[in-house]
């Protein structure tokens, strides 16, 4: 960047020398993800939403590899939790920034519990 102070009758035009400007992208900090925690039962699913997104980001989710025993992320809605057995999962939620915004990382508990067995007959 550049400035130049222009002459007057009293002084002579002076530039500046040379100013250099550095950007850097900005966290992302007003994401939330509904719902923070949550209860769901053995072969039961619920939808986590995450709120305040940049427009054109993507957001992913995954389950955290060491809870991968007790939940799943349905492999047609990427979003949707799927409860396998009991336990408590923890989902990492990632948004995608862009040329302004880093990316952010979010999480959510899932705690997965007995289902109810159907009526005997």
């Amino acid at each position: 960047m550049f400035a130049t102070k222009a002459g007057d009758p009293n002084y002579l035009a002076q530039p500046s020398t040379a100013l250099t400007v550095t950007t850097v992208k900005v966290p992302q900090t007003n994401l939330t993800v509904s719902p923070q925690s949550s209860s769901i039962a053995v072969n039961g699913s619920i939808a986590l939403t995450v709120s305040n997104t940049l427009a054109g980001s993507t957001t992913s989710y995954a389950v955290d590899p060491s809870h991968s025993a007790y939940c799943e992320m349905s492999p047609t809605t990427p979003n949707m939790v799927i409860g396998k057995a009991t336990g408590v999962c923890s989902i990492q939620i990632t948004q995608t920034g862009d040329t302004n915004f880093n990316d952010a990382q979010l999480s959510a508990q899932v705690t997965v519990t007995q289902a109810t067995p159907g009526a005997l007959v």
